[in-house]
């Protein structure tokens, strides 16, 4: 659905800027709001936590936009894998190690 909304002008911008941190903190911001990731019981959230074992709202926009700029640039993406980067991170985290 990200892909499909995603106007040609920034598509191209995608697959010509390799550093799109910019572009993913504030489209992030924004669907992460208006698509209601901040409700554990989204669908979306839901869905994320069933296959992934995500549910933290940053975690699930950053899944879904580096899998539809992969898409966009023509890449191979693994969600798991980088599922398993962000449980890494909590688990860090509630360790009290140093990220």
């Amino acid at each position: 659905m990200l892909v499909s909304l995603t106007p040609e002008d920034d598509k191209e911008h995608i697959r010509s800027n390799p550093d799109h941190s910019m572009s993913h903190f504030f489209a992030g911001r924004i669907i992460r709001n208006s698509w209601g990731l901040w409700d554990k019981k989204s669908p979306i959230v839901q869905e994320a936590l069933l296959t992934y074992g995500i549910s933290h709202a940053d975690d699930v926009s950053g899944l879904l936009f580096k899998w539809a700029f992969a898409k966009i640039r023509g890449e191979e993406f693994d969600p798991y894998e980088l599922a398993k980067r962000y449980k890494d991170h909590w688990k860090k985290l509630a360790e009290g190690k140093e990220l």
